[in-house]
């Protein structure tokens, strides 16, 4: 599967009503073919720059989730993987730093979500559609990208 398919599955669940994250990590994990039963439940927590906090775009984490189930370590000694991943980890970071200015959920939306006014403007400016698509299909795209290199 390509780069191009994981973002088009990406796009589709976040439509659907998935999360930033949840929808990431499943049209990567898709797109390689990847089976677990913890899909998508580990990401929930992470919509929302994790939980609504606003921090890291739950876009990425949902990607390095996936990095994680398709390269990361099998066990404590696997410290072979560990140093695979972690300069991924930092090229889809800064790629998507270099492509969005930054990689903050509260910055890349202008939203405090834990406020009721920033969730209403969230809301009201469609933010969901409008803006945090584009992050969702840059970051399963890249994830598979770096992945499959």
């Amino acid at each position: 599967m390509s780069a191009e398919r994981a973002a088009e599955i990406a796009l589709d669940r976040f439509g659907s009503g998935y999360n930033c994250a949840e929808s990431t990590l499943i049209g990567v994990v898709e797109a390689l073919g990847i089976e677990s039963e913890c899909v998508p439940r580990v990401a929930t927590p992470f919509g929302g720059g994790m939980g609504r906090y606003g921090e890291v775009c739950g876009a990425i984490t949902g990607a390095l989730m996936a990095m994680g189930l398709k390269i990361g370590r099998t066990g404590d000694d696997d410290t072979a993987a560990r140093d695979r991943v972690y300069p991924r980890v930092v090229r889809l970071m800064r790629a998507f730093e270099i492509e969005y200015g930054s990689v903050e959920c509260r910055a890349l939306t202008g939203c405090d979500m834990l406020t009721p006014e920033g969730r209403e403007r969230f809301q009201a400016e469609n933010i969901h559609a409008n803006v945090c698509t584009k992050f969702v299909a840059f970051c399963a795209r890249t994830a598979v990208e770096i992945i499959t290199e």
